[in-house]
C-alpha cells in the first residue's frame, strides 16, 4: 500500500508541474511575501512525496537557488527562514552544511529568527544526523535567549544520553528565566518517552526546590500537575504514583517558603 501511495504522489507531482508554476515566483522582485509563499508552497508539496523522491523532484537550478537563500544572511529574513524549511525537506547533507554555518556564524539583527528556525530543524534532524549534536554547545552560548529557548524542544528526538546531559543544564543553568521555563515544559513533553522519566522528574523537582524566579516556578507547578495527569492516562497508576511521591514534598516545601503568594 505504501509503495502505491508513493507512486501516486510522484505521479501527481509530475502531472501538476508545480516547479514550473512556482519557479518564476521564487525570483519575484516585488512584494517579498509572494516569494515567501512560493517557498512555503513547494515545501508543503514536497512533504507529500516519499523522502527518497524529494530531491529528484526539483531541478538542479532550483536546488541551488534554495541552498543559496538558506545560506546567505543578506537575504530577506523570512525568505531565509522558509528556504531553511524547504531545504530540510530536500537534502540532509545540504541542510547540515547550512545549519553549521548559520549557527556558528551568528549575525546581528533579525538573524535571530533564522537561528531559531535552524535550532528547530536541528532537533528534527538529530535522529538521522546525530553528529549535529555538537552544535548544541554553540547554541547554548548564543547571545539571544530567543534562540536558546528553542533548544529544549530540539531535545525531543535526541538520544537519551544527550537529554540527560542537556535538559538539567538548560533548566537550572541558563541565565534566562524564559529558557529555564522552556526546559521545564520540555520535561513534561518528554514523559512520552519512558526512558526519560527519571530526568524529567529530577528537573521539575529541582526547579520547585531551588528556582527563585516566580514565572519559572509557576511553570514548574504547571508541569508537575500536567505530568501527573499525563502519566495517569498514558503510563498507568504506578508511574503516576512515583511522580506524585516526588512532586508532593517539593510542592509542600514551595508552599511554605515561597516569597510570593
Amino acid at each position: 500500500v505504501f509503495r502505491e501511495e508513493a507512486a501516486e504522489a510522484g505521479h501527481l507531482w509530475q502531472r501538476f508541474e508545480l516547479e514550473k508554476t512556482i519557479q518564476p515566483l521564487l525570483t519575484y522582485t516585488g512584494d517579498s511575501r509572494v516569494c515567501i509563499a512560493a517557498f512555503r508552497s513547494l515545501s508543503t508539496a514536497l512533504r507529500a512525496l516519499p523522502p527518497d523522491d524529494r530531491q529528484g523532484g526539483l531541478s538542479e537550478g532550483v536546488l541551488q537557488y534554495v541552498f543559496r537563500f538558506a545560506m546567505e544572511g543578506r537575504r530577506q529574513t523570512w525568505l531565509q527562514v522558509e528556504a531553511l524549511g524547504l531545504l530540510g525537506n530536500l537534502s540532509l547533507d545540504a541542510l547540515a552544511t547550512v545549519l553549521e554555518k548559520r549557527l556558528t556564524r551568528p549575525l546581528a539583527g533579525d538573524d535571530l529568527f533564522v537561528r531559531r528556525r535552524a535550532v528547530a530543524l536541528l532537533g528534527e534532524t538529530l535522529s538521522l544526523r546525530p553528529d549535529l549534536a555538537a552544535l548544541f554547545t554553540l547554541v547554548a552560548a548564543d547571545a539571544s535567549p530567543f534562540v536558546r529557548q528553542a533548544l529544549p524542544e530540539a531535545l525531543r528526538h535526541a538520544e537519551a544520553a544527550m537529554v540527560n546531559e542537556w535538559l538539567p543544564r538548560l533548566a537550572a543553568g541558563d541565565e534566562s528565566p524564559q529558557v529555564r521555563a522552556a526546559a521545564l515544559l520540555a520535561a513534561g513533553d518528554l514523559l512520552e518517552r519512558p526512558e526519560l522519566f527519571a530526568v524529567a522528574r529530577t528537573v521539575v523537582t529541582e526547579a520547585l526546590r531551588s528556582e527563585t524566579d516566580p514565572f519559572v516556578l509557576r511553570v514548574a507547578c504547571r508541569v508537575a500537575c500536567q505530568g501527573q495527569e499525563r502519566l495517569l492516562v498514558e503510563a498507568g497508576d504506578e508511574s503516576a504514583w512515583i511522580w506524585q511521591e516526588a512532586m508532593t514534598p517539593a510542592l509542600d516545601a514551595l508552599r511554605i517558603r515561597a516569597a510570593s503568594l
